[in-house]
């Protein structure tokens, strides 16, 4: 099929969109033709020729596969093809009406959206965005950040809430400190002690007779997720994988918050709603969600603060070498520390669960290659209940 530019868009859980306006911007100055590889030229000039070729074989932008609004609201209700349907179950049925590539009519104040279900376009995006893409996604964590909450945060929004030279301003700091490979040695014993007990728990809700994991079994891998991101976001373990822990109450609270987040903006933002007209329930809920994110990450990270100061004044100082990700930051800036403690959960915890639930199927479907996989940690670990080493990873 042929091609459209998403020169501005925004990578979702399993698509990738754009705001109409922003073609609509950019349609004189790019002849209103638009190739998904318009800027390849500059940074592969081996694929010139290509990139040309495809730039002249591009179709306009209007005739991108659409469906007017109001068929696309009738759709919506009850008896129409979409009606109940969440918001993975729309993205799909409408894949399979218009195609690969699509608008969703912009309605109750949300623009249109262009929907791209072919990973050739992303990877093509994020080649070509520039420096300061434009990414209009998380709108809901935007509005609590921006509006509701903007007292606490100022304009130190985060990652996940902003996009263009803000999101760029961010990045700048963060950066230098979170994509270290070193990293892995700081966290790697307290990693192995996470993995333990999730072993550990693995025994005890696995059936006797078969050794079959119980049907909730993707929670407690949310569980395991939670626990070993947050080793790195708050520096802390929160003791979500054995119940008589001292953080247990905030580490469910944190839990169940996370997981109404991601349920919640799915079905806000990427069905029509109403919540930018008025307050709705699931709205309000998301709010409430944000709010007890909000309130645990903050709570860790003063504990941390404390910690960091009594360390000071009885004059313990570590290596820098030493030193956790959120002890860097709070060096930094305890807001901009705060913040991308709340940005790694959000981020962090779904993508994590999602990739660790298709790897487990992928191996239960291929006996042979889980044979493999087996053969390979034998030889890295040899003792059964032995720990990794770095030099073993590679690190």
């Amino acid at each position: 099929m042929c091609a459209y530019n998403p020169i501005r868009v925004s990578l979702g859980k399993r698509v990738v969109f754009a705001n109409a306006s922003s073609w609509l911007n950019i349609k004189n100055q790019y002849v209103y033709k638009c190739t998904a590889a318009d800027a390849v030229t500059h940074t592969h000039t081996d694929k010139s020729a290509d990139a040309a070729t495809e730039w002249q074989q591009a179709r306009p932008f209007n005739e991108l596969p659409r469906g007017g609004v109001f068929k696309f609201l009738r759709q919506l209700l009850p008896g129409g093809r979409y009606y109940k349907l969440d918001s993975a179950q729309l993205l799909k049925a409408m894949q399979e009406d218009y195609g690969d590539i699509y608008i969703m009519p912009g309605m109750f104040g949300r623009p249109d959206a262009l929907y791209t279900h072919n990973p050739a376009d992303f990877e093509r995006v994020f080649r070509n965005e520039g420096v300061w893409p434009i990414r209009p996604n998380s709108v809901t964590l935007r509005y609590h950040r921006n509006k509701m909450r903007a007292d606490f945060y100022g304009d130190v929004e985060g990652i996940l809430a902003t996009h263009g030279e803000q999101w760029s301003s961010f990045r700048t700091v963060v950066n230098p400190l979170l994509m270290q490979p070193k990293n892995i040695k700081i966290y790697l014993n307290k990693m192995a002690l996470v993995n333990q007990e999730f072993v550990e728990r693995i025994r005890v809700i696995r059936d006797t007779k078969n050794l079959e994991m119980p049907d909730d079994f993707k929670e407690y891998i949310q569980h395991w997720t939670l626990e070993s991101v947050a080793l790195v976001a708050l520096d802390k373990p929160l003791g979500l994988l054995r119940e008589n822990s001292e953080n247990f109450t905030d580490a469910s609270k944190l839990f169940a918050a996370l997981r109404d987040w991601m349920y919640l903006t799915l079905d806000l933002e990427y069905t029509p709603s109403l919540w930018r007209i008025v307050a709705t329930p699931k709205f309000k809920r998301l709010m409430r969600a944000l709010d007890d994110i909000q309130d645990v990450t903050s709570k860790y990270t003063m504990e941390a603060i404390a910690k960091l100061e009594e360390e000071q004044q009885r004059g313990i100082e570590r290596e820098e070498n030493e030193k956790s990700i959120l002890e860097k930051l709070l060096k930094i800036d305890r807001k901009i520390a705060t913040v991308m403690a709340m940005d790694l959960l959000l981020g962090g915890v779904d993508t994590t669960t999602s990739l660790t639930v298709g790897v487990l199927l992928c191996l239960a479907k291929n006996p042979d290659k889980q044979e493999k996989l087996r053969e390979e940690v034998k030889r890295i670990l040899p003792q059964k209940n032995g720990d990794f080493a770095a030099d073993t990873l590679s690190i």
